[in-house]
């Protein structure tokens, strides 16, 4: 997805925690930023840096009866904080 994102003439950030993952695909990506990084924990810096947070899978892993959990709290309040005014999840 990050590479379509790239294609559509859009700055992209990607994120995997795994290093491996995230070699891998800034090899097979270059046009795309790639950071090993905690969803749970995002980068301070990246604080109101972006419009648009994609998430592909984290959140639909989270079990039905957990949407409500403390920790699908936590995920959702770092994808609002790295939001600019106006931005928004998918």
């Amino acid at each position: 997805m990050p590479q379509l994102l790239v294609q559509k003439g859009l700055d992209v950030t990607a994120m995997d925690i795994s290093p491996t993952c995230v070699e891998m695909m800034q090899a097979s990506q270059p046009q795309v930023v790639w950071c090993c990084a905690d969803a749970f924990a995002l980068p301070e810096s990246w604080s109101r840096s972006y419009d648009l947070v994609v998430d592909k899978g984290l959140l639909g892993h989270i079990a039905a009866e957990d949407v409500h959990n403390i920790q699908c709290g936590k995920l959702l309040a770092e994808y609002g904080r790295v939001l600019r005014e106006g931005g928004r999840i998918q």
